[in-house]
C-alpha cells in the first residue's frame, strides 16, 4: 500500500460511518466533523499527487459499510 494513505487509513478505520442515524446530536456532530477531515485528506492527498483516485476509493471500499 501507497504509505501516503496513512493518515487516510486511520482516519477511516476510526471514523463512525453511521453517525448520521444518530439520535445524540453530540455524536451526529463528531461524525460530521470526521468526515471534514476525511474530506480534507483525501483532496490534499489527490491535490498533491500523492494517491491515485483508484488508491483512495479502494480504501473507502475498504472501511465504509457495504449498504452505504
Amino acid at each position: 500500500m501507497n504509505p501516503e494513505l496513512t493518515t487516510l487509513q486511520g482516519l477511516m478505520a476510526r471514523h463512525d460511518w453511521l453517525y448520521d442515524y444518530s439520535d445524540d446530536h453530540r455524536q451526529w456532530c463528531k461524525g460530521r466533523d470526521e468526515r471534514a477531515v476525511i474530506r480534507a485528506e483525501h483532496q490534499r492527498l489527490a491535490r498533491e499527487c500523492l494517491a491515485t483516485e483508484e488508491e483512495i476509493s479502494a480504501l473507502y471500499e475498504q472501511y465504509r459499510p457495504k449498504n452505504l
